[in-house]
């Protein structure tokens, strides 16, 4: 069985405001910030992972090739 690992963070907006109810994402689980911008996703360790931000009214975020 893979072992997991987790992805922390804290997400802002322009004006470097936590940002409340991105939605975080993988191929594999989904997380979203918090109140205070706040967030934990589960991945797969040591596997190639993409990972996607999105909030309505903001630009897409995607990252890829995280190992």
């Amino acid at each position: 069985m893979a072992q997991s690992a987790t992805i922390t963070g804290v997400v802002f907006d322009e004006q470097n405001n936590p940002l409340s109810d991105v939605n975080i994402s993988s191929a594999t689980n989904g997380a979203f910030s918090d109140a205070n911008g706040y967030y934990a996703l589960q991945i797969t360790a040591d596997t190639e992972t993409k990972i996607t931000f999105s909030h309505i009214g903001h630009k897409e975020v995607i990252l890829e090739n995280l190992i």
